[in-house]
This record gives C-alpha cells, structure tokens and sequence, in this order.
C-alpha cells in the first residue's frame, strides 16, 4: 500500500482509536494495560514516509507518553553512543528508577528529564525496531526479556547484553538483579570496534542493593559461566564479534542466547 492521503488520515486515526478499544477489551488479564499494541500514529506515518526509520526528541517524548517506556530506554542510551561518561550515568539513573517492580512512575520522570535536558536538539536516532516490536507485541518482547533474566539466574549465568536493542529488556534485568543483589554486564558493539578505547561496555552492580554502574574495560576477567545474550540473531555477525572478542587472549568460551532467531532466513538468501 502507498501513503496514505493528507485529508484520509484523520479518518485513519479515527479507526486506530478504534482498534486500540477493541484491542485493549481482547487482550485478556494476562496482558497488562501498561504494555501498548500501538505505536503513536504520527511515528507510523513518519515511518511510511520515511526509508530512515529516524525518530528524534520530539518522538522519544509522544514513545515516552504513549507507554513505551522499554523502547524509548533503549533508544535514549543509543541516541548517546560515543559519550561514555554520560552514557553511565544516565543508565544509573534508569536503573535505580527501574528498582520499583511495582509502577514505573520513577522511570517515566526519570526518561523525561533525559529526553529533555540530555539528548541533543537536532538528534536524530535510529528506531526500525519499533515495527518489530510492534508487530510481535510489546508485551511478548517484554514477557521474554524477563523469562531470559530469570533463566539465566536459575543456571547462575552472569549475564552480557549486547547493546542496543536489547537493551529494552533493561528493567527486567535490574528486576532480577536487584532481587538477588547480583551483577550484569553490558557489551556495546562500537566500543569493542573502537581501537582507541579501553571500554567495552558497562557493568551494573546491585550487590549494596543500590546499581553502581561502572565502565567495563576490554580486558576485563571473564567469568567462567556467563552468557551473552542478544534479542535478535539476524546475520550472527555481532555474535560472531562478541565471541572473537571474548576469547581473545586464551579467555575461557561462553554461552549465547537470544529472544529471536531469524539467521536461518539470511543464510537461505545468501
């Protein structure tokens, strides 16, 4: 289908509004209201419109409003990639905010003052993922984040998430560790590329019951029983990347995981 015509897209919005009632009556007890089938209207126009599939700090606010929260985390970090000091400091903040398992009103005040005060006017991030997301469900996404962190507790793994995407399954991860008092870490594909740099990624630590989030340096003592872990195996390349670069220097192997696999697809392509 091509776009949709200026004066018909009133009458579209008219029949997502519709869509949403009937949804939110159909979804069941299981789902809950917080999690959105939707993604706001203006953003899917913007993406029809657009081969980009860039959002900026006027979206991340209508994401943010619309009750994305777990997208709008991982596109805050990203919009960041390069400031590492302020990349630290801002997933300390989302992760103290995301201690409460009850509500998410710290972390929604919270990623407002970031969209706000600390991702630069003019940015614009990245966000296909979003129509991944939004077709498979919010809350499935959101459902096997959590299923994973409680997996990899129960085999005792410390968990690497691979940033960025995955990194919307943040909340669940902090669920998890600030439960147990335990650690994860975070590998970012372009600090690993980058030769300048001596970080690789962030480790959250919750063992004082707090998150204390600190850089991760590339040579860092591997443990022995960890996973990494990436939301979607598409081509395997940054699974590849992750595994050179973990057991470089005779560094013991590890495990990998992700929520889906899609590598079979690209390998029929080839």
């Amino acid at each position: 289908m091509g776009e949709v015509p200026s004066f018909l897209r009133p009458l579209e919005w008219v029949a997502e509004t519709i869509n949403k009632g009937v949804d939110a009556l159909y979804r069941g007890p299981e789902a809950p209201m917080e999690y959105q089938a939707y993604l706001p209207y203006p953003i899917r126009d913007k993406f029809r419109r657009s081969e980009t599939g860039n959002i900026d700090k006027r979206d991340l606010g209508m994401l943010l409003q619309s009750g994305w929260y777990d997208q709008v985390v991982y596109l805050v970090v990203k919009a960041l990639d390069g400031d590492i000091d302020t990349q630290r400091e801002i997933l300390e903040q989302i992760s103290a905010s995301e201690a409460s398992h009850e509500n998410v009103d710290d972390l929604k005040i919270v990623l407002q003052r970031i969209i706000t005060d600390v991702v630069p006017d003019g940015k614009e991030v990245q966000a296909g993922k979003l129509a991944q997301v939004s077709r498979s469900g919010q809350y499935n996404f959101a459902d096997a984040f959590l299923a994973k962190a409680e997996l990899y507790r129960i085999q005792h793994k410390e968990p690497y998430v691979v940033a960025y995407a995955s990194l919307q399954g943040l909340r669940y991860f902090n669920r998890v560790a600030s439960r147990d008092k335990s650690t994860f870490g975070i590998l970012v594909p372009s600090m690993i590329s980058n030769k300048e740099s001596g970080v690789c990624g962030y480790k959250i630590d919750w063992s004082s019951g707090s998150p204390v989030v600190t850089e991760l340096p590339k040579d860092f003592s591997r443990p022995a029983n960890s996973v990494i872990f990436d939301e979607t195996r598409n081509t395997g390349n940054v699974l590849k990347q992750m595994g050179q670069f973990w057991s470089q220097n005779g560094n013991v192997e590890t495990s990998f995981d992700c929520i889906v696999d899609v590598s079979a697809r690209h390998a029929k392509d080839k």
